[in-house]
This record gives C-alpha cells, structure tokens and sequence, in this order.
C-alpha cells in the first residue's frame, strides 16, 4: 500500500529510468483508469517524446516531456498510484502482467510500466496548466508544510484529526499507517476534534510527522522498511483484528491494549492511555 514515502521513492525510481529518454511507444491498456480520453488519443500525444523532468504532489507523479517543434505546449502524463500502483522497471521481453496499466517503450531499449492491482487511483495525459491546476486541488505537500499551516488551518476544521490527515484536499500525501504514527508519537487521539487541539499540540503533530515521514523516505530510499514504533506492530494487529474483532496488541510505549476505529473509512489503532 504506497504511502508518501514510498510514492518519493517511486518518484527517484521514475527519475533514474524515464529523464532523458525519449518514449518510443505508449501504450495504455486500461481505458478505465485512462481518465478523459482515449487509449489512441494518449498513445498518440505520448509517442517519440523525450521525458525532460519528473515531479511529485502528494500520491501522484508528473512525468514531464520536451515539446517538439510547432507545437503549443508539451504533454504530461500524471500518475496517481492509490493504494496498489507502483513502478517497475523491466526489458520488452518480460510477459505483460494483467496489472499492467500503462506501458512506455523508452530508447534506451527499458519499459517503463505503471502497475496497479485494484485500479485505485488513475492516469491522465494533459497540459502543463492542467497539471498545476490538479496540483492545486491537493494541499501543501506533507514533507514541506510548515507548522504555521498546520495552526492555522487545524483551527477551522470541526472534523477528527484523522480524518483531516487523510484529506488530500488538505494535506497532500499523508495515507493511514503514517498519520496513526504521527498522531501517536504527538500523543494525540485520533478521534479528537482537530480544532480543539492547542497551539503546542499541533506543533508536536508537525515535528512527528516530520520526522517519521523523513525516517521513512531515507529508509525506502535504501530499500528498507522504516523502523517506527507503531508500525512494527501494526501487521500483528491487523491480523488479530480481523481473527477476533480485537487487536489485542500491547501499545509500543506503555503495553496497555490498542484500540481501533474506522475513521474516513480507514482502520485506526491507538493508544487510548498514550494518545489524549
């Protein structure tokens, strides 16, 4: 399940494999997940394309091309990798995968494919204005947003803090497992009312995510798994939920049992002892 930094480790991925190359051949093969337009349409704007930069908002990557001669502007395909996307890198020779929604021959002999099991999340081939305007739907990156944002804006929203976290709208790029982190190394309940939380409140919440969404996007960057408190119990729990409706997983600061909620539709677990 790609969270922020996962997707930033995506982006370093598409960066080392797609800048500089040109795209030989396009291929879309889910006109489902091809948001308004054609599979020929795509393929078309797409092909003998040099890729000149890659860019992230959130859980989406822009993938920027060089505009050919006589033409207005250049297209940029966009890529929102939900819960199940991911990159792979490969040769012509390996088999299509049924996941396999997108495909790019580049000219250095690689394929760049865009693979998604269940489909959550979508592709588009637009305009430079249309991908600044998609980038401003979402709010500020979580792994740039200063605190004062997170004070002011926290301060209006009548919402679960939990549920403010996940809105992309709001914060872009913070998923489920890393906002029950935050909200646990902050010590915060994550079915409290965001607006009710103090000034110094809010300021704990900035530097946990802060900090555990850098820990993560250094460990992913060498192919690790960040060591967080949490979420080395978090598996255990899932399992334990599902088995018997109870986690019956001792928090990782006190031991007391976890709890859990459905908060913007997503399994919470907390500490009821640690998180007030």
């Amino acid at each position: 399940m790609p969270e922020l930094p996962e997707v930033e480790g995506f982006k370093r991925i598409a960066e080392q494999s797609l800048v500089g190359r040109r795209i030989t051949k396009a291929r879309f093969l889910d006109d489902w997940m091809l948001k308004d337009t054609t599979p020929w349409t795509a393929q078309r704007r797409m092909k003998g394309k040099r890729v000149t930069s890659v860019d992230r908002r959130g859980k989406m990557l822009a993938v920027f091309t060089k505009a050919e001669k006589g033409e207005h502007d250049a297209p940029v395909l966009a890529l929102h990798f939900g819960m199940t996307g991911r990159p792979i890198v490969t040769t012509p020779d390996e088999p299509i995968h049924t996941w396999d929604r997108v495909i790019l021959d580049l000219d250095d002999g690689t394929q760049f494919r865009y693979r998604n099991s269940r489909r959550l999340g979508f592709v588009r081939v637009v305009t430079r204005n249309e991908i600044a305007d998609m980038a401003w739907r979402l709010g500020p990156d979580a792994l740039e947003v200063p605190a004062s944002y997170l004070i002011e804006a926290l301060a209006t929203r009548d919402a679960a803090i939990k549920a403010v976290l996940l809105d992309q709208s709001f914060l872009a790029g913070v998923g489920n497992i890393y906002a029950d982190e935050a909200l646990h190394a902050a010590g915060i309940n994550p079915l409290r009312s965001a607006k009710d939380l103090a000034r110094e409140e809010v300021e704990k919440l900035h530097r946990a995510l802060k900090r555990i969404l850098e820990r993560a996007v250094k460990a992913q960057s060498v192919g690790r798994s960040a060591r967080l408190p949490l979420l080395g119990v978090r598996e255990r729990a899932s399992r334990q939920l599902g088995a018997s409706g109870s986690p019956k997983v001792g928090c990782p600061r006190c031991q007391r049992p976890l709890k859990f909620a459905k908060i913007g539709g997503r399994t919470t677990f907390y500490c009821g002892n640690c998180q007030r």
